[in-house]
């Protein structure tokens, strides 16, 4: 009778822990982005924006460093010349640069021109595809580049207003503001572009729209990291 007492025992606690672990499975994932949400909104609250401000862009999609040349709305050519890589203080664990250049010609006449990421050296595991947002209201160009999937430039070719469309236009570096997750989450959240325009970087991040002017934005130094 004792031993039966004890299997029945036995059987009951083995139930109890199946249970447990059942429910622990059934448990929903704490939430651990909430903090670094509301502190990217109260940051940034100031930039805000509606939906109908947002201009409309043609979006595509270029094939990684392998892009060579595109065609952009019905005068624009973009060009990429992959040149080295340039380790700039001699030492290839610290700050890169890169020689290659992309070209943007306007019927044929080279009208800007801007500092890849991408080069003849692999750096990292290697590189994603670059998206290429166009106004042609606005003839402004944002090309996006992402190295490594960590390292991430944004380039824009804006057309002055005081200027005509063959004319030179002005070459600017940004960086776009991320969400940075739980420290649990290795990522950050870098958002969705939904367009450029007026001289600003249209952003959605957390069903959220922000305006980001460009000139608030600037890269100041071109040196980067992998990792």
């Amino acid at each position: 009778m004792k031993n039966l007492i004890l299997a029945a025992c036995a059987l009951l606690l083995a139930s109890c822990q199946s249970e447990s672990g059942v429910n622990k499975r059934l448990k929903p994932p704490p939430v651990l982005d909430e903090q670094p949400k509301a502190e990217f909104v109260d940051r940034y609250k100031r930039y805000r924006c509606a939906e109908n401000e947002v201009p409309f862009v043609e979006e595509s999609q270029g094939p990684g460093d392998r892009f060579k040349s595109m065609a952009v709305g019905e005068h624009l050519v973009l060009k990429l010349e992959l040149g080295k890589l340039i380790h700039v203080n001699g030492d290839s664990s610290g700050p890169m640069r890169t020689k290659s250049r992309y070209r943007l010609f306007w019927d044929g006449k080279q009208v800007g021109e801007a500092e890849s990421l991408f080069s003849t050296t692999h750096v990292g595991e290697g590189s994603v595809e670059p998206r290429f947002y166009y106004n042609a209201e606005c003839q402004s160009l944002l090309v996006f580049e992402e190295l490594a999937w960590t390292t991430k430039r944004c380039i824009v070719f804006e057309r002055s207003k005081q200027t005509t469309s063959s004319e030179k236009w002005t070459v600017k570096y940004i960086w776009r503001p991320c969400r940075p997750r739980h420290y649990l989450s290795a990522n950050s959240d870098h958002g969705r572009i939904r367009g450029i325009g007026n001289g600003k970087l249209y952003l959605e991040m957390d069903g959220l729209l922000y305006a980001f002017p460009f000139d608030d934005f600037l890269l100041k130094k071109l040196e980067f990291t992998v990792g």
